[in-house]
């Protein structure tokens, strides 16, 4: 406990009242935490972030004040968002997370994090050399003078 509410509630015996007048100071803050979740829900996109771990550490926040100001957050409801905020042009990417099924937010999540890894090499492959370039010479490639 910080010390400025030991020093205020010092006196307070009865950890049935200490909780209790707690409780009275505190918790209003959960209409705070509830409203800016509410607010922040439906403005969380996947396409906004720049990858799939900083998109489900923001996703996981907003949940966990939902949860703490007495909401459900389902499985469901997060894979639902998640899909719903597919960037345009990957909605057939959606749609195929979709057919899929999932009922685990984490198997969805961890699908998602291969995927980007996987596009993270093809990205880092093509730059290493660029289409159309000259092909490398081979290796084994003996020459005779």
């Amino acid at each position: 406990m910080h010390e400025d509410l030991k020093s205020e509630y010092f006196e307070v015996d009865d950890p049935f009242i200490l909780w209790e007048n707690l409780k009275d100071r505190f918790d209003h803050q959960n209409l705070f935490y509830l409203s800016a979740a509410e607010n922040d829900w439906p403005n969380l996109r996947l396409q906004y972030f720049k990858n799939i771990r900083a998109y489900s550490s923001a996703l996981f926040k907003i949940s966990y004040r939902l949860i703490m100001c007495g909401e459900k957050v389902t499985e469901k409801r997060k894979i639902d968002k998640t899909l719903s905020t597919f960037h345009p042009n990957n909605i057939n990417l959606a749609e195929m997370y979709m057919e899929r099924k999932l009922t685990k937010f984490w198997d969805l999540l961890s699908t998602l994090l291969v995927a980007e890894h996987n596009h993270v090499l093809v990205i880092k492959n093509h730059q290493s050399r660029l289409t159309g370039s000259a092909p490398l010479p081979e290796v084994n490639n003996m020459s005779f003078q």
